[in-house]
């Protein structure tokens, strides 16, 4: 009555109305809306929710109180969310309604004008959103950055940037034809950007997920296509930088010696022993393995994991090796003879591995 000037009995008619329709439910509590699209029902779970709730959360609630015209499926995320003009997302699969973000309290000119000048200072017209927001931390307005996220997506065409927010990339470009900015990109921008190598921890916090699963995913693919280095145990940096100081004719030509000798299966600490003592140097074997890696194709080489051979390697790596050669009831040093008759390993890591297969041994009785 007070929002449209209905008289009290046409109020209560067409209240009657839509409940005879079921557009509406009334409730000792109050009158609740029915038969909603699927955005709106998500709207309004929300408007009860100032804080956000995660989605599964939501379209339990629009189920349950049968707001929708239709039931949600609750297993997977689907129209309702990401289209809707209404909400926001506020947090890792978290969404708001918009009614909370309070927008006067935002100068956005001058958020979006930051972003402008970042992309300028650093002479590109792309970057992966999360990694200028970690980069300029304490330098901009100080903002969560899922409300930065929502600004750029709903405001930035306006001043010139485009923002991509497909398969949680968040990239942000001054092309709105521009490739797409992957977690991978990411990563090898990060690498390229700092001045020594950087530990798998330390790359995580730089993606937006933060999560080291998803770190050592990426990083798993971008080593296997020759574009990130391992140069220590988690740690990790560009070829360009790894092998910057490195002889690689030299350091190769050691190498191949060392799988000229026989013709046998040769762990990468074996690089590392033979190629330090020759050319006095003093870098690791995952340094020494990278680099064999760049030339395998051209060397008509195989590898598995640390193992490398001139013929196909029929383990997938040493502990596959001590599960397939070694016997569980002779000493360590029985089956160390037994191991070293297959593969070339230094003393070091033929103590590690049967270690570790001794400790695999003992949680498969346990299980």
């Amino acid at each position: 009555m007070s929002n449209y000037g209905y008289d009290k009995a046409s109020a209560i008619h067409g209240i009657k109305q839509l409940e005879k329709s079921h557009n509406i439910k009334v409730t000792e509590q109050g009158i609740y809306p029915m038969k909603l699209a699927r955005a709106e029902a998500v709207a309004h779970v929300l408007i009860s929710h100032p804080e956000g709730l995660p989605w599964k959360d939501i379209v339990k609630i629009v189920n349950k109180k049968g707001y929708s015209l239709t039931q949600i499926d609750e297993t997977r995320m689907t129209h309702g969310f990401n289209d809707n003009e209404h909400i926001y997302l506020c947090g890792k699969g978290t969404y708001r309604n918009l009614l909370f973000l309070d927008l006067e309290q935002l100068d956005i000119p001058k958020i979006m004008q930051h972003l402008l000048d970042y992309l300028k200072q650093k002479q590109t017209t792309a970057s992966h959103l999360h990694d200028y927001y970690y980069q300029t931390k304490g330098k901009r307005c100080e903002i969560e950055y899922f409300t930065l996220r929502h600004l750029v997506r709903a405001y930035g065409e306006e001043y010139g940037l485009y923002f991509d927010g497909k398969s949680n990339v968040d990239g942000v470009s001054l092309d709105p034809d521009s490739k797409r900015i992957t977690q991978a990109d990411v990563i090898i921008k990060v690498l390229s950007e700092s001045k020594v190598a950087m530990t798998k921890q330390e790359i995580a916090e730089r993606l937006k997920s933060k999560s080291i699963g998803h770190a050592s995913f990426y990083l798993n693919n971008l080593r296997d296509e020759g574009k990130v280095v391992r140069v220590d145990k988690m740690v990790y940096t560009t070829p360009e930088k790894a092998f910057n100081n490195i002889d690689i004719k030299a350091v190769m030509q050691v190498i191949r010696e060392i799988l000229n000798i026989k013709n046998v299966i040769v762990e990468a600490d074996v690089f590392r022993e033979y190629v330090n003592m020759e050319l006095n140097l003093s870098y690791s074997k995952y340094i020494y393995a990278a680099l064999v890696n760049t030339q395998l194709n051209e060397l008509g080489w195989y590898r598995r994991n640390m193992l490398f051979s001139k013929s196909p390697i029929p383990y997938k790596n040493l502990l596959d090796m001590c599960k397939q050669l070694c016997n569980p009831k002779l000493p360590n040093d029985e089956n160390t003879k037994i191991l070293q008759q297959a593969v070339w390993l230094s003393d070091a890591v033929t103590a590690s591995v049967i270690q570790q297969w001794r400790l695999y041994l003992t949680t498969q009785v346990s299980d």
